[in-house]
């Protein structure tokens, strides 16, 4: 779990698309797309007895080329044909200004495909294009390789070695055994394993689009499946609706109480709908199905946007009510009150957040009493209203540990719609604000735009 924000780069939102598979959309540098029966291998009879290795520089980041030397001191035979090392030229008929590096390693039993830096999941075009030259490659990278299935008995890998004295002595027998040599490219006459397609298929190519796609899973909240790169639904509707006689019936079940005693009494709510059955639901909201009246004092706005359910409560309450949502999430941490203005419920896949501002611009997540089995119960006194509610829906980020601390980027950004609700307005020529009246003004104007925010959703 990440203990700062230094080490918790999600807590601001910032994101990578490298190599690694740990990143959000991590980058693949391995090629795969051609079927493995189209990879002949080498002919044993005619390639020359030993590797190739291809490198223009040196003073690589895990010293591979000190391997090279080692393997070379060991009396295996290694032809390094380029910068790094040079000690032969291509084979006969062969030119390293006009041939490619497939056509050098098919006239060798082996090739070093040694990365420059033994990174987890920094994979290169070295191994595969090794593996479809039709030699062995002796691969040297990253340390994870078995995560990613390549066929079994495929390629050598340096670190099952104990010495790079080892490493030679194991490929000089195979070199001089041509039944071992073959049993390498087993694997050519078989289909590529599920587990290898599976885990490389969804991330071939240039990760632009996938890029593009995980940016818009992140602006609106959807799901992400990081194995398959792919968005995926959310697990919980955010769909908004009411009944018939006005009551919200998703994302949450509402009813209204009054507090009697130790006891809870339900109280009149009167749709502007009268004489309308409350056993049939619309999601299409309007103005008219959209509004109610509790008590005769207090009436109740609810509208949808971007995915999440507003709630604007205004009037005149001659006492204190109680607003019970009754959410499809039996099963849930406690309520966290993160600040002043948000709070939430949330198990171990979704999360659902209650954003709360009152007449006077203060949050007002104190108002929730209590939050049990889905049921969640907030206290409407006189003195908060009006009052706004956003109820926000989204899976919360389980790739990364410790993210059910904080919120997501769309949850912060629909918060901040509320918390923060952008104003605009502007002053004449000559004309100024009195610092000592700037309050006030602010003030009104949020109460303002609590008031008329009901009426401005529809644009």
């Amino acid at each position: 779990m990440c203990h700062t924000n230094i080490f918790c780069p999600f807590h601001f939102q910032e994101f990578y698309g490298t190599t690694s598979f740990k990143s959000e959309c991590h980058k693949q540098l391995l090629t795969v797309g051609v079927p493995a029966d189209e990879f002949p291998p080498v002919n044993y009879s005619t390639a020359i007895k030993g590797a190739s290795f291809l490198a223009r520089r040196c003073r690589s980041l895990n010293n591979r080329e000190t391997v090279v030397k080692q393997i070379i001191e060991a009396s295996f035979r290694v032809d390094s044909l380029s910068g790094c090392l040079h000690n032969a030229e291509p084979p006969k008929g062969l030119t390293m200004a006009s041939t490619s590096k497939s056509e050098i390693m098919q006239r060798y039993l082996f090739h070093l495909a040694f990365e420059n830096q033994n990174t987890d999941d920094y994979i290169t075009e070295k191994l595969w294009l090794t593996l479809k030259s039709g030699t062995i490659p002796v691969y040297f990278g990253a340390p994870n390789i078995d995560e990613h299935f390549f066929p079994h008995d495929s390629f050598i890998n340096v670190n099952d070695f104990s010495t790079t004295q080892e490493l030679a002595r194991y490929l000089i027998k195979v070199a001089n055994n041509e039944t071992l040599y073959n049993s390498y490219h087993v694997w050519r006459k078989e289909s590529l394993p599920k587990s290898f397609l599976d885990k490389h298929l969804p991330v071939l190519g240039r990760n632009n689009c996938r890029l593009c796609r995980w940016a818009h899973a992140r602006k609106y909240g959807l799901g992400w499946n990081h194995e398959r790169q792919v968005i995926k639904p959310i697990a919980l509707s955010r769909e908004a609706c009411v009944d018939n006689a006005g009551l919200i019936r998703h994302p949450a079940v509402e009813s209204w109480w009054e507090m009697v005693g130790e006891g809870l009494v339900s109280v009149e709510v009167k749709s502007r709908r009268p004489n309308q059955s409350s056993s049939t639901t619309t999601c299409s909201l309007n103005e008219e199905v959209s509004m109610v009246t509790i008590e005769g004092d207090v009436s109740r706005s609810i509208w949808s946007r971007d995915g999440t359910t507003d709630i604007l409560l205004q009037g005149q309450a001659s006492k204190s009510l109680v607003l019970r949502l009754e959410f499809p999430m039996k099963q849930h941490k406690p309520l966290r009150q993160l600040n002043s203005h948000t709070a939430w419920i949330q198990n171990e896949v979704s999360r659902i957040s209650l954003v709360m501002v009152d007449g006077n611009g203060h949050g007002a997540t104190h108002l929730v009493s209590s939050a049990e089995s889905g049921f969640v119960s907030i206290k409407v006194n006189p003195s908060s209203l009006p009052l706004r509610m956003r109820i926000i829906i989204d899976d919360y980020d389980r790739f990364h540990k410790g993210t059910d601390q904080y919120q997501t980027y769309y949850g912060q950004i629909m918060t901040d719609d509320v918390w923060s609700h952008p104003q605009l307005f502007a002053l004449k020529e000559g004309e100024s604000i009195d610092p000592s009246k700037s309050a006030s003004m602010i003030r009104d104007i949020i109460e303002a735009n609590l008031t008329g925010i009901a009426s401005e959703h529809d644009h």
